[in-house]
């Protein structure tokens, strides 16, 4: 495993790969676990669907999700308002974006992921993203304890407010049904906390490069999947080796 580390943290950023993607890959490989990569956001209604439809098939199929390496990376097409692209347009200031911080082949400027963010749809999303980057991280990254938050949360309402203004009554339902500390939670998606996973959540998904334009986008020992492929769990036994596990049709 640490040479496997090692080659991983040689990659050069041209190249496409990031170290951050490359390392926890070749972990999964290693320990025989077919490695899922899940990037979306949280108002988008093709990731809504395919979180209640295939990755939920999928967790719940027998034998299956145990040889899984699961994670959601809550971001999608969301972009940042850098020094830049100071531009008056949101299209153009996401395009102009992309140039300068997506494509591998130039060097980022250093406020790629610290600037304010625009979500594809409004600052509601951005909330949403966070509460989901926080609840990944209040688990511990385990998708059997943040999934199913993960599923109550994104069939309820808007929030009712946002952080800052009384807290989101959804979360505060979800966390509670789920089992998990509202409070932390809130707590760190109203902080410098939830910032800073947030704009991790963005340099990894900026780290897949131009090739990524929708959500949801999942990477399959990291090969992407086509925008309309709906066969998660047909994906996963095809990449097992050896005998499949009862819930592979």
């Amino acid at each position: 495993l640490q040479f496997l580390y090692l080659i991983a943290h040689r990659v050069p950023r041209r190249s496409g790969v990031s170290p951050r993607m490359f390392a926890p890959l070749l972990l999964a490989l290693a320990q025989g676990k077919v490695a899922v990569r899940m990037y979306a956001e949280a108002y988008c209604t093709d990731c809504v669907a395919a979180l209640l439809g295939p990755v939920n098939e999928t967790f719940h199929a027998p034998e299956v999700w145990a040889g899984v390496d699961f994670e959601l990376v809550p971001y999608g097409n969301a972009f940042q308002l850098i020094d830049e692209c100071n531009l008056t347009s949101p299209y153009w200031q996401r395009k102009c974006y992309l140039d300068h911080c997506v494509d591998p082949s130039a060097p980022r400027p250093a406020d790629c992921f610290t600037r304010p963010i625009v979500c594809q749809d409004g600052p509601e999303e951005c909330w949403r993203n966070t509460v989901e980057a926080c609840v990944i991280d209040h688990t511990g990254g385990d998708p059997a304890a943040y999934l199913p938050f993960v599923w109550c949360y994104i069939q309820t309402g808007h929030p009712t407010s946002l952080a800052g203004e009384g807290g989101d009554a959804y979360m505060q339902q979800c966390a509670a049904a789920t089992g998990l500390d509202a409070a932390a939670i809130m707590s760190c998606a109203s902080s410098a906390k939830g910032r800073s996973l947030i704009n991790t959540a963005a340099e990894r998904t900026a780290d897949l490069g131009p090739a990524r334009s929708f959500v949801p986008y999942f990477v399959v020992n990291g090969h992407p999947l086509p925008s309309n492929n709906t066969d998660l769990l047909d994906v996963v036994c095809g990449e097992w080796e050896g005998r499949k596990p009862r819930g592979c049709r």
